[in-house]
């Protein structure tokens, strides 16, 4: 049985040969700003701390919590605390905070416990949240206030319908910062924007933009493999990818 190739950068195993390819034709990035980006995501992605927490969450998709970390200035991670039956992680903000790194998980089947004949199902957004954006949002505030570089500052998702990572370039202090009232009625209108059909990237990048009025920032893929990608909106809304150089 030929094995199933998926139209991205990534290894395929046809025995008895092994090809590394990607399929999707994306140009490389040349933007001097975009390639700095590259280089900083792959130094977080090698760097073992990392690594290890990164695993951590992909070894967690099936899990019944969402697991997450944040990364203190000085390299370490602190363990995320976990609410609202384990779908929300609640990352601890502050001067000495760089980043953070948590996972979203696969859908779960449940038992028709209402007796009306359909099994409900769970399908969790494997996408950021509002709450995840808000909180960069607030960790790139507290970088500029704190006179460190914001380009250091990231958000990371992973999940096995891939891995994510937000970046930001502009100035943070034209970002809104939402209370908790205000992520609630975000996060309302973000899980039926999400309903819709329609490339999820694409969706969250629209939702960032024209929901939460935040302009700058940037969604970036982490494969598995190591190949990072920009992903970003066209002039016509599609959506834009561009891959950093090997």
């Amino acid at each position: 049985m030929m094995p199933e190739i998926i139209l991205d950068c990534v290894r395929l195993d046809t025995s008895p040969f092994t090809i590394d390819a990607c399929f999707d034709g994306a140009p490389e990035i040349t933007d001097p700003d975009d390639l700095a980006t590259c280089q900083r995501i792959a130094d977080l992605i090698n760097n073992p701390s990392y690594q290890a927490k990164a695993q951590e969450c992909k070894d967690n998709f099936g899990g019944e919590d969402e697991k997450g970390f944040i990364q203190n200035t000085d390299g370490t991670f602190v363990d995320a605390p976990v609410s609202d039956n384990g779908h929300t992680v609640s990352f601890p903000t502050g001067a000495d905070k760089v980043g953070y790194i948590h996972n979203h998980l696969n859908d779960k089947i449940y038992p028709d416990d209402d007796g009306d004949g359909i099994i409900d199902v769970d399908r969790p957004i494997r996408r950021h949240s509002p709450a995840d954006i808000n909180t960069f949002v607030e960790l790139l505030k507290i970088a500029q206030n704190t006179g460190r570089p914001v380009e250091d500052i990231y958000g990371s998702m992973y999940s096995s319908s891939g891995n994510f990572q937000l970046r930001f370039s502009g100035d943070p202090s034209t970002l809104p910062l939402y209370d908790s009232l205000e992520i609630r009625i975000l996060t309302r209108k973000y899980l039926e924007y999400f309903q819709e059909d329609g490339d999820k990237s694409i969706r969250l990048l629209r939702f960032t933009k024209d929901s939460m009025d935040l302009n700058g920032i940037e969604l970036w893929k982490i494969n598995d493999n190591g190949k990072i990608k920009k992903l970003s909106l066209d002039a016509d809304g599609k959506l834009k990818k561009e891959k950093c150089p090997n």
